[in-house]
């Protein structure tokens, strides 16, 4: 069925494609019981997000912040890569 622009209606092809395997999942560093609402963060928490956001077990880290970051040191490891030739 086509949409008032003239295109196909529904979901565009490229939001059904699985996201990246790590896009989203600390699961194995962060278990589901740590997890918090964005509105119970602290202001000293960890805001990486775990899970898909709208799934019931999305969350966030919750772990201590380091550095004023927004991140826990494992996060903040994993976000704030060095790229080759050491530029960030």
């Amino acid at each position: 069925m086509a949409n008032q622009w003239g295109g196909r209606s529904g979901t565009p092809d490229m939001l059904k494609a699985p996201m990246m395997p790590d896009a989203f999942d600390a699961s194995a560093d962060t278990p589901p019981g740590r997890r918090v609402r964005l509105m119970d963060l602290g202001r000293a928490n960890c805001r990486w997000p775990i899970g898909h956001p709208g799934a019931a077990d999305f969350g966030f880290c919750n772990r201590r912040r380091i550095d004023g970051g927004p991140y826990c040191a494992a996060h903040a490891e994993r976000a704030f890569k060095v790229a080759p030739g050491g530029k960030a």
